[in-house]
């Protein structure tokens, strides 16, 4: 591999970097008002951009150059993928080309010397690709390090504490790019993956000593139940919990093996960063970086203190592929915009964040159409139990697999399958069959994430 094709930032581009973070940390200062005319000045660019460079967008948003956001159309992935070499700006990129690329990496490297190729797992039922130009995957990394630093957790090139990140190792991955990105000797951090076993990782975390401990969120829970067993002997002055839901049993179980609050981060392949927790745990939305929709399923605003059913993002520093209006599938809630938080921050705010749309089940209901199973009805049932973790599994129209790990004192395997049967029965789903399954460990995604909730589509059985 050339320096050329390495994807580590050089000197130079670090030391832009430390300007861009410093330059988002202004931004924390606006007003309100400020934020949105900076918005509406991003998004200008961002469409004009994408109608002069993109023959996609020229047909997408034929005769709509005039019209408000809300209501040019939805672009979907599938949308996207099935019109990748419109869509994209950079007139000689090919998604075949890219895909072949993809496929022979082994290590993170710039594809043609100059874009950051990163992909979705395909959780969804569809594998994404994204492509990104070195200006614009700056600004992504800028995003990343906004979490750190909302938080309050000192990271630069004068504060260098240890960190570890436990995620994925797949060289498409975006966790991985990030982190290869910004290596250098000024910053100390161990990776590890997150498919690696378990006790591995812990006797490495014990050899390192981290000062932060990034990981998926159900990765971080089952490292503090190693911490609370004594496995684990490690003293993280801050916990960062990504890339999936997290609980209330995971919380709980951070916070009895540190003695701290975890942080959680949400970000996307496709938009980096899109809100973190402050140091007061109420999560931010980045809005000078990506204007959010949450929206039903046919695509209405919904109100805020209102779970949505996707989520739409407009990424104001996309370039290589223009993100105008994308649906994302998570269902999350705003908080009502008259909240403040103490942080003194004018970025608007989640409430709540409840996983994918395709998590949400279809059981044969009383009158024999599929009804809608959301996630969170299987969250209510399980982060109660006396259990250290949990897995649901659809089997079929009419029946569900709960795993279970670590049953605890009080523990029956009857009783849950009951409490679970009654809560799909009042969800209105007709004679349910569940069955309990006391398992030694839940299984994982190719990249190590531990999904709660799957249903049937995607194939986790």
């Amino acid at each position: 591999m050339t320096r050329s094709e390495n994807v580590a930032l050089s000197f130079s581009r670090l030391l832009r970097l430390v300007l861009l973070r410093r330059t988002l940390r202004w931004r924390d200062r606006w007003t309100r008002a400020e934020l949105m005319r900076h918005q509406a000045q991003s998004l200008a660019r961002l469409r004009a951009h994408a109608y002069a460079r993109s023959p996609f967008y020229q047909r997408h948003h034929a005769g709509l150059a005039a019209e408000p956001l809300e209501h040019l159309p939805v672009l979907t992935k599938a949308d996207l993928m099935a019109h990748w070499d419109d869509v994209v700006t950079a007139r000689t990129l090919r998604l075949d080309d890219v895909r072949r690329f993809v496929a022979a990496l082994e290590t993170p490297s710039l594809f043609r010397g100059e874009y950051i190729v990163a992909t979705t797992s395909g959780s969804t039922g569809l594998k994404g690709v994204f492509a990104f130009g070195r200006d614009e995957w700056l600004w992504g990394l800028a995003s990343h390090g906004r979490a750190t630093d909302w938080a309050g957790a000192a990271i630069g090139l004068l504060h260098h504490p240890r960190m570890a990140i436990v995620s994925s190792r797949k060289p498409w991955c975006k966790s991985l790019l990030v982190g290869a990105s910004v290596d250098s000797p000024f910053i100390r951090t161990m990776r590890l993956d997150a498919t690696d076993p378990l006790l591995a990782n812990v006797d490495r975390l014990n050899a390192f000593r981290p000062q932060i401990l990034v990981a998926y969120a159900e990765t971080a829970k089952a490292l503090a139940q190693h911490q609370l067993e004594r496995d684990l002997r490690i003293a993280p002055r801050m916990v960062f919990a990504s890339s999936e839901v997290l609980t209330s049993p995971s919380r709980r179980a951070i916070r009895h093996a540190w003695g701290t609050e975890p942080f959680n981060a949400y970000a996307a392949t496709e938009t980096a960063l899109i809100a973190a927790d402050c140091q007061h745990h109420r999560m931010h939305v980045c809005e000078d970086l990506v204007i959010v929709e949450v929206v039903d399923r046919r695509n209405r605003p919904v109100s805020p203190g209102t779970y949505g059913e996707k989520l739409l993002v407009s990424v104001l520093f996309s370039r290589t592929i223009p993100l105008i209006r994308y649906e994302i599938s998570d269902s999350v809630v705003l908080a009502a915009p008259a909240e403040r938080c103490e942080c003194g921050k004018s970025f608007g705010m989640l409430a709540g964040i409840r996983g994918r749309v395709e998590d949400t089940m279809h059981l044969i209901g009383e009158g024999g159409p599929p009804v809608p199973i959301p996630p969170d009805v299987f969250h209510d049932v399980m982060e109660p139990a006396p259990i250290g973790g949990w897995q649901v599994v659809q089997e079929s129209p009419t029946s569900i697999v709960v795993r279970v790990v670590g049953p605890q004192i009080g523990f029956s395997g009857e009783d849950l399958a009951q409490g679970v049967r009654r809560r799909l029965i009042e969800q209105g789903a007709s004679d349910p069959v569940v069955r309990i399954e006391v398992v030694e460990s839940l299984r994982r995604s190719p990249t190590g994430k531990t999904p709660l909730v799957a249903a049937q589509r995607g194939g986790f059985t």
